[in-house]
C-alpha cells in the first residue's frame, strides 16, 4: 500500500471514530480523595483492564467484555504493552499494533480513555546481545530456562545501557503516539518492569543481582555515600576495601546474620549497603521511566507503577520495594498499584481483602493507589487453577467478594481496575448479567461517593516500618521467621476485631494527625534512630492515647543492637528471654483459649518484661516470663507484647480498653467511613452494628454476604 493509501485509512478511522482531540488528565485531590481529572472533570478511578491474554482487543472475547464494562457506565480502561513484542533489534518500534489495541477499546466504547501499562524491559534479544548488562544470581549460574522469578537471564535494573536504550524507546513510543488520531485518548501511562511488570527484582528469590552492572552501580553507591576509601573501610572494618574492588555481597554473607533475626550492623555493612542499593536503584529506575513518560507526552499525562506493596511480601530485600517514601515523594509518579493480598485469609469468604499498601501513607503523600483485582469468580480459573475457598463457586459467593473487594478501596478514598484474566484468560470473570448488574451499581456508588466529602473514621493506627529490612535476615527458617507474621498476620487479625483499622509507614508518622486515634501500634518496627524515639515519646504517648509496642522496637538504631534501648523505648525493663520450642503467650484478659498465639516456629531474639510497676496479663506458654503487661501513665498507657498480636480477641480486648470504637465483636470485617458502614460476614446472623457517636443498626445479615450501610438513611 502506497504512503497515500495508509494516509487515507488514518484519516477514515480518525473520522468514524471521532476521538476527541488531545485529551489531558492529572491526579488531583477532590473531596478529600485522590481522583483521576480528564479535561477538568474529575472521574471515579474504576478501570476496566485487559490481561496479557486478551490485549488483543479485537477479539471476540475481549470485544465482548470492553462492551459489556462499557455498557455499565465505565469510561477508563487499560491495555498491556510490551517493548519485547514492538523494539526491534534495528532499534525501530513497531507501533501499528499499539494502535490496534487502542482502537479496539474505541469500537467496544466511542468515549473510552486509555491507560497503557506499558513493559519497559529489554527484548530476549537485547539480552543474548548484551550478556553483561544482565543480571546475576547470588545463589548460582543463569539458567537460560528458567522463568522470571528463577534465575533467568534479564536486563539488570542497574544497567545503563538498557536504561539509555529504553529511554529512548520509551520517547519515541510516546512521540508516535501521542501524534496519532488513537494517541487522543490515552490519558495515562502505567509503566511496568520485572517480574510480572510488578518492580520485583527478577529471581528475587535467587538473591540477585551479582552481574557487572550491579557492581558498578554499587560501587558508584560507595562513592556517593561515603565519599573516601577511609571512611569506607572504617565502616566496613575491612583496610583493604576501596571503590574499586568493592564487590557485591554473595550468598554466604547474605545467608548469616551475627544475633538471630538481626543484623549486627558493625559487622555486617556490606550486606546493610548493598541491600539499601538495590532497593534505591530499582526506585530511582521506574521513578525515571515516569519522568521520561511524563516529559515526553505533550499534553497532562497519569504516570503510575506497581510500587508499595508490603503485606504478603517476604523477600522484603532482594524483590520488595523498601524505598516506599522516596517513592511518594516524587513529583513524576500519581498513583501506586498492587493487587489485593494473596493470602488465604484475605482471599476466602470472611477473609479480609486488607489492600497491600500502607494505606494512610499514600494519602498522606497526595497520590492515589489503584488496586488491581484479579480474583476469580465463579464462572472459573483455568488459568491458574485456583480452587476453594480461596476462589468462590456460587453465584452468590462471588457477589459477597466482590462488594467487598471494591469496598476496601472505596471507602479508603482510593480506586482499582478489573483486572480481567477470566476463565480461559482471555477475559470473562465478570461475564453474567448478574455480577456485571453489581459491577454496575458499584461504580454507582463509586461516583456517589466522589460528591461527598471524604470522611476517614478510623481510631486505630497500625506503624509499621520499611527501612528496617536492611537490619534483617534472609525470610527462611532459622533466620527471619518473625517478619512475616508481624507483617502479615498481626493485620489480618487486626481486620477482624470489628473496628477500623489504618495503616502508615513509620517515617509518615509526623504527617499524621494524631488527634485522630485512640491507639497506636508499633507493629514492627525494630529501627528506630533517636529521633523518631523522641517523637514517639513526646507526641505518640500523649493525650490519653494507648499506644502498644511488639516485639523489639528501637532494638537496632542502624549502627547497634541493644535491650537497653529497647526498653527505654517500650517504658518498661525488658529482657532477653530464652525458650524452648516454639514460643507461645497465654493470656489473663479472659477471652476465649486463653488468649493463645504464637509463632509457626523458634526465633531469636525473643524478650520478656521484668518490670514490677508493670501488670502482667500474659506469660509464654509453660513458664512465669511476662510476654503481655500494661502500664498506665497519667496522660497515656502502654502494652508490650512480645509476639505479634495475632489473636483477634486479644487484640480486640486491648482496643476496647483503649475506648477504640468496635462496630461489632463478631469477627466480622467491617470497612467505615462517616457516612458508609460495609460489613463483610461468612456465618450472617443477626446484628447490632454499634455506631460512632452513639446509636446502631439492628439487622439480620445473610450468611456469606458483603452489606453496605449508607448512614444517611438511617
Amino acid at each position: 500500500m502506497n504512503a497515500l493509501g495508509v494516509l487515507s485509512i488514518a484519516l477514515l478511522w480518525s473520522t468514524s471514530a471521532q476521538v476527541s482531540p488531545g485529551h489531558g488528565a492529572i491526579v488531583e485531590q477532590v473531596n478529600g480523595r485522590s481522583v483521576i481529572v480528564v479535561d477538568g472533570e474529575p472521574m471515579a478511578p474504576l478501570v476496566y483492564a485487559l490481561t496479557e491474554g486478551g490485549r488483543f482487543t479485537w477479539g471476540e472475547t475481549p470485544t465482548r467484555n470492553l462492551k459489556n464494562f462499557a455498557e455499565q457506565g465505565f469510561r477508563l480502561f487499560q491495555i498491556d504493552v510490551w517493548f519485547r513484542d514492538i523494539w526491534s533489534e534495528d532499534e525501530t518500534l513497531d507501533m501499528a499494533i499499539v494502535r490496534k489495541q487502542i482502537r479496539g477499546v474505541l469500537e467496544a466504547c466511542p468515549e473510552g480513555l486509555v491507560f497503557i501499562r506499558l513493559h519497559v524491559d529489554a527484548p530476549p534479544w537485547w539480552t543474548v546481545k548484551n550478556p553483561e548488562e544482565c543480571v546475576q544470581y547470588a545463589s548460582g549460574r543463569v539458567d537460560e530456562k528458567a522463568g522470571d522469578t528463577g534465575r533467568a537471564r534479564r536486563n539488570s535494573f542497574a544497567s545503563q545501557l538498557w536504561r539509555a536504550q529504553a529511554t529512548n524507546q520509551l520517547r519515541a513510543f510516546c512521540r508516535s503516539l501521542s501524534d496519532s488520531p488513537e494517541g487522543n485518548c490515552v490519558l495515562g501511562m502505567h509503566l511496568a518492569g520485572g517480574v510480572y511488570g510488578e518492580w520485583h527484582y527478577w529471581g528475587f528469590p535467587e538473591e540477585p543481582d551479582t552481574g557487572q552492572a550491579m557492581t558498578r552501580r554499587f560501587r558508584a553507591w560507595l562513592v556517593d555515600t561515603y565519599g573516601t576509601e577511609g571512611a569506607l573501610r572504617a565502616e566496613w572494618r575491612d583496610k583493604s576495601v576501596s571503590f574499586t574492588t568493592a564487590s557485591v555481597p554473595g550468598m554466604t554473607l547474605r545467608s548469616r546474620t551475627r544475633e538471630g533475626m538481626f543484623r549486627q550492623p558493625a559487622a555486617e555493612r556490606p550486606v546493610i549497603d548493598y541491600g539499601r542499593c538495590h532497593q534505591e536503584n530499582t526506585a530511582d529506575v521506574l521513578l525515571h521511566f515516569c519522568r521520561v513518560a511524563k516529559e515526553s507526552w505533550p499534553r497532562p499525562l497519569v504516570t503510575g507503577a506497581f510500587y508499595g506493596y508490603f503485606f504478603y511480601m517476604y523477600e522484603m530485600v532482594s524483590g520488595g520495594h523498601l524505598e516506599l517514601e522516596r517513592v511518594l515523594e516524587s513529583p513524576h509518579i500519581d498513583y501506586l498499584s498492587a493487587p489485593f493480598s494473596y493470602e488465604m485469609s484475605a482471599r476466602s469468604l470472611g477473609g479480609t481483602a486488607h489492600l497491600r499498601c500502607l494505606t494512610e501513607s499514600i494519602s498522606l503523600h497526595g497520590k492515589l493507589w489503584l488496586s488491581e483485582m484479579d480474583h476469580a469468580t465463579y464462572l472459573g480459573d483455568d488459568v491458574f487453577g485456583s480452587t476453594p475457598p480461596y476462589r468462590q463457586i456460587t453465584l452468590e459467593d462471588s457477589v459477597a467478594v466482590l462488594r467487598r473487594n471494591v469496598a476496601q478501596s472505596l471507602l479508603r478514598g482510593h480506586g482499582l481496575w478489573w483486572y480481567d484474566f477470566g476463565p480461559k484468560g482471555d477475559g470473562g470473570w465478570w461475564d453474567c448479567p448478574e455480577l456485571l448488574a453489581e459491577v454496575k451499581d458499584l461504580k454507582a456508588r463509586g461516583e456517589r461517593m466522589l460528591a461527598r466529602p471524604h470522611r476517614p473514621i478510623a481510631d486505630v493506627l497500625y506503624v509499621f516500618d520499611t527501612e528496617c529490612f536492611y537490619y534483617l535476615g534472609l525470610p527462611k527458617p532459622g533466620m527471619d521467621p518473625f517478619s512475616r507474621v508481624a507483617v502479615n498476620d498481626s493485620l489480618v487479625a487486626a481486620c477482624h476485631t470489628g473496628t477500623m483499622i489504618d495503616t502508615v509507614l513509620l517515617s509518615d508518622l509526623p504527617l499524621v494527625d494524631l488527634d485522630r486515634y485512640r491507639v497506636v501500634v508499633f507493629a514492627h518496627t525494630p529501627l528506630l534512630r533517636s529521633d523518631v524515639r523522641a517523637f514517639v515519646r513526646d507526641r505518640v504517648l500523649a493525650k490519653g492515647r494507648t499506644v502498644v509496642f511488639i516485639h523489639a522496637p528501637g532494638y537496632t538504631d542502624g549502627e547497634s543492637l541493644s535491650v537497653d534501648r529497647l526498653s527505654k523505648t517500650v517504658g518498661m525493663k525488658i529482657v532477653p528471654a530464652s525458650l524452648d520450642g516454639i514460643p507461645a503467650v497465654v493470656t489473663s484478659l479472659g477471652v476465649p483459649s486463653n488468649g493463645r498465639y504464637s509463632l509457626p516456629e523458634s526465633a531469636n531474639p525473643i524478650f520478656a518484661v521484668n518490670d514490677e510497676q508493670a501488670t502482667a496479663l500474659g506469660t509464654f506458654e509453660g513458664t512465669t516470663l511476662v510476654a503481655l503487661a500494661r502500664i498506665k501513665k497519667a496522660d497515656h498507657t502502654i502494652w508490650y507484647s512480645a509476639l505479634p498480636l495475632t489473636n483477634a480477641d486479644v487484640l480486640r480486648a486491648i482496643l476496647r480498653e483503649a475506648g477504640a470504637h468496635i462496630y461489632v465483636d463478631t469477627g466480622d470485617v467491617v470497612l467505615a467511613t462517616a457516612d458508609t458502614v460495609c460489613i463483610h460476614s461468612e456465618a450472617g446472623g443477626s446484628r447490632a452494628l454499634r455506631l460512632p457517636g452513639g446509636g446502631q443498626i439492628e439487622t439480620v445479615l445473610l450468611p456469606r454476604s458483603t452489606t453496605f450501610f449508607d448512614l444517611d438513611q438511617h
